[in-house]
């Protein structure tokens, strides 16, 4: 991340007013989540104009870049309060890639790239030892202000059905008018998912509301819960797309709870700065 959006020192900054650079607040995140146990960074620091460069970027000890269709990031992380490690690399080798950039919004300031809706992954960790392969997705999000000033809440999935990579996200802005797409994607078309409605799901701890797309008449269902925090949820779901019944990467935001100051306060047990 160029630019932290959940960082509470960039946020103090604007607060400040004067001019601010993105880059001083730089972060790379990684979840970890299996039976056994969890890992999780998100480090925050400067970085500089030569950690860049069109093909690779450096965050402190991490690192990634591309190789051909292949997105190679090399973890060298600790997590916060506990100081443990988390190290190793992962490969993500695109099946085919997008220049489907959407508008999240009216004015543009925030936009969304699904770069490679489908892909293989490997996952070779040293720390902690975790390995596996599966199948995998990339996409990218940019933004000109703060997620606050212009999203209320969304939510966004992403499944595997044969050959194609279902993604939904609906979006609701502050001004509670809403930006919603549901499509699959394949090496050859984008299609637009009409026969996707939204049903909701259960609350999560911190009492989001969560909706799903799926087939109507196949309530989603969450399965597994990655991340509960006051502002935002990850989850693993079962729903149905394409027909069949699918496992789902789903997440939730709140943008209203990310800008009120008590959830910024808890942020920083969440992440670290260097």
């Amino acid at each position: 991340m160029l630019g932290n959006p959940f960082s509470p020192t960039y946020a103090k900054a604007r607060r400040t007013g004067g001019p601010i650079d993105p880059l001083a607040y730089s972060a790379l995140n990684i979840g970890v989540y299996n039976r056994e146990r969890r890992a999780w960074a998100l480090t925050e620091q400067t970085i500089h104009a030569s950690d860049r460069s069109a093909s690779s970027l450096r965050i402190g000890r991490s690192s990634m870049r591309w190789e051909g269709d292949r997105l190679v990031v090399d973890v060298h992380e600790r997590s916060p309060w506990t100081q443990r490690p988390i190290i190793g690399r992962i490969v993500f080798t695109a099946d085919f890639t997008t220049d489907q950039r959407m508008a999240l919004e009216p004015t543009g300031r925030h936009s969304w790239w699904p770069v490679a809706p489908s892909g293989r992954l490997e996952v070779q960790l040293i720390e902690p030892n975790v390995r596996f392969t599966a199948r995998g997705y990339h996409d990218s999000n940019a933004g000109d202000e703060p997620l606050s000033a212009a999203f209320r809440q969304w939510s966004w999935s992403r499944a595997h059905v044969g050959e194609r990579a279902f993604v939904t996200y609906d979006v609701e802005l502050t001004d509670r008018s809403k930006r919603d797409r549901a499509m699959s994607i394949d090496r050859d078309s984008v299609r637009e998912e009409e026969d996707l409605v939204s049903l909701p799901m259960s609350r999560t701890r911190w009492g989001i509301e969560r909706m799903a797309r799926t087939e109507s008449g196949h309530p989603p269902c969450v399965v597994a819960q990655l991340e509960d925090t006051p502002f935002y949820s990850r989850e693993l779901i079962t729903t149905t797309m394409g027909s069949q019944s699918v496992r789902a990467m789903h997440e939730t935001f709140s943008g209203t709870r990310l800008a009120m100051r008590p959830v910024e306060l808890l942020l920083p047990f969440r992440m670290r700065r260097v």
